[in-house]
């Protein structure tokens, strides 16, 4: 009981300092972002971003496709897999960007369906984004996205 007490004016006062250093709301503040959208299809639950052209600029991936920072309106597929029932799942849970190689390049790791295999592709270093490499991480993935994230 003594615990959950000082727990509860732990946080009151964490409260009341966050309004005497503010003295505005966060509910008043308006979002500072401008809502995108990519594409009408479904090819993942995962996306991620990462500098995967190397010009400074984070840029999106999602599904197959990769769209160039900061306005994301050039594209390119660094995969080539359809579309997918979005009422059923993807095989593709989980995106990350990660110079996996050690080359200097944001590379592209996937998570699939849980139980099924990992992989990751290797970032060709082309400005056209051309080829990306295919390379299976673990043939069986469960509970590893926590370990990434």
């Amino acid at each position: 009981m003594k615990n959950q007490n000082n727990l509860l004016f732990a946080f009151l006062g964490a409260l009341g300092a966050l309004g005497a250093l503010g003295g505005k709301s966060f509910a008043q503040t308006s979002p500072n972002y401008e809502k995108r959208w990519l594409s009408g299809q479904f090819f993942s639950e995962g996306a991620t971003f990462g500098d995967f052209n190397h010009d400074g600029k984070l840029d999106v991936v999602s599904g197959p496709t990769i769209w160039d920072g900061p306005d994301f309106k050039n594209k390119h597929a660094y995969a080539d897999y359809p579309a997918v029932d979005p009422l059923g799942y993807s095989k593709n849970f989980f995106a990350f960007a990660a110079d996996i190689n050690g080359d200097g390049y944001d590379d592209i790791f996937i998570i699939g369906f849980p139980g099924e295999e990992a992989f990751w592709y290797e970032n060709p270093k082309d400005p056209k984004n051309s080829k990306w490499t295919r390379h299976t991480a673990l043939a069986h993935a469960d509970n590893v996205e926590e370990a990434l994230v």
